[in-house]
């Protein structure tokens, strides 16, 4: 055991947490940051305004929706037909991008087609890339196959209202903005580490989007849902610009900000569906996003780590841990923090109830803070089953093929 010492004059017990008056010091400075850090998220989440009123436009533009697709379970074809049943005032169509060699998907993706005759919609077979981003791979090829030029991309997990489309591309025209794109919720009926992770999403990132919306002027997009015309995309150098980027959503709108274009964060969420999977695809897929996100950027996610409201607190409280002070001001913390984190989730889910597992939130940002590191200890993802090597410059190729039962997300 590290070796405990005892100033003297003091009954005081040293922990090896903090070294000294300067460590306890630092550590506290450091936990009073992160408290006030996350008051920043906590208001910037309650002062976005969802759902924002807006008078129609006279007209609204014939839309092209681009859905790449993947894996193709009971609830992704849920979320599918939930984008033909539009209420849609212009022309639109949807098109389906798979693996070309995927013919179960293109039978499935025919027959729920087949059950909505009034939509325009079609399944557009994509060859497959030996290496690069497989959904960019299928965008580039959809992206020709549109017919209109305003052009929406939507992952193939998100579920919609009827009236989602009208509303989310009118909010675009009218901002005047060259890309749109939506906070997301995450829907899952699946284990114990899926419900950490919809927690993740559905308290933490979406406000944490939100605080970065009120410092400074968004510099990326999130691809569950964009709305952008054809010549902006076109500017960009069009999806081909992305095709080995693990991050093209980001990729795309980082390019248009700095051409000097603007990004609008839409005030109308969308509902992203997980299916039931295990607790090691759960963590991969964390540890892509985190390395994936460590790439685009650096420094702020480096950082990132200092506003994590239990991790500095728990180290303050663990410098004196025979202290009452000490031991009262972590606990009336961790309590607020709940609090808080079930306001947030509540509002998000625009819903009077909070997740059963919202009262795990300080156990949630420990692991996260496990999740954060991972993300400088290695440059491999898992993605739909493969592993992939990621490089510096966000570029990624392909090591070998992972577990086939690993999922597309």
């Amino acid at each position: 055991m590290p070796e405990q010492s005892a100033r003297p004059g003091s009954d005081r017990i040293e922990s090896p947490v903090g070294s000294g008056v300067i460590g306890d010091m630092i550590i506290s400075i450091l936990a009073l940051l992160s408290v006030v850090l996350h008051a920043w998220q906590v208001w910037a989440g309650r002062t976005f305004q969802f759902r924002r009123k807006l008078e129609m436009a006279p007209v609204l533009p014939a839309v092209s929706i681009l859905k790449p697709v993947g894996a193709c379970d009971e609830i992704t074809l849920q979320c599918l037909e939930s984008w033909l049943r539009q209420r849609y005032p212009g022309d639109w169509e949807v098109l389906f991008g798979i693996d070309d060699r995927e013919v179960e998907v293109r039978n499935r993706l025919q027959t729920l087609i087949a059950s909505h005759p009034h939509v325009s919609a079609r399944v557009i077979p994509c060859p497959t890339s030996a290496t690069g981003n497989p959904k960019v791979a299928k965008l580039i090829v959809l992206e020709g196959h549109a017919k209109w030029d305003c052009i929406v991309v939507s992952d193939a997990d998100v579920q919609i209202q009827e009236t989602y489309l009208t509303s989310f591309v009118n909010e675009f025209t009218q901002s005047g903005r060259a890309l749109a794109c939506c906070l997301y919720r995450i829907e899952s009926d699946g284990n114990f580490a899926q419900k950490l992770e919809c927690d993740a999403t559905n308290i933490d990132f979406w406000s944490q989007v939100a605080q970065a919306r009120s410092l400074w002027p968004i510099d990326f997009a999130l691809g569950a849902s964009m709305v952008l015309r054809r010549d902006t995309l076109q500017s960009a150098g069009g999806f081909r610009a992305f095709a080995d980027r693990i991050a093209d959503d980001f990729e795309l709108g980082n390019r248009l900000h700095k051409q000097g274009k603007q990004i609008l964060i839409a005030s109308l969420p969308v509902v992203c569906r997980h299916s039931t999977t295990t607790t090691r695809v759960v963590m991969s897929r964390q540890i892509r996003w985190a390395r994936t996100m460590r790439l685009c950027k650096p420094l702020p996610y480096f950082l990132s780590i200092l506003s994590n409201p239990t991790l500095w607190p728990l180290l303050a409280y663990l410098t004196n841990p025979s202290d009452p002070v000490h031991g009262g001001l972590f606990a009336v913390w961790i309590l607020l923090r709940i609090f808080l984190a079930r306001g947030l989730q509540k509002r998000f889910l625009e819903s009077r109830h909070a997740s059963g597992t919202v009262w795990l939130t300080p156990l949630r940002d420990l692991i996260q803070a496990l999740i954060w590191a991972s993300a400088f200890t290695g440059n491999r993802v898992i993605w739909s089953g493969h592993i992939y090597r990621l490089t510096p410059t966000g570029s990624m190729s392909p090591v070998s093929r992972s577990d086939p039962s690993n999922p597309r997300h």
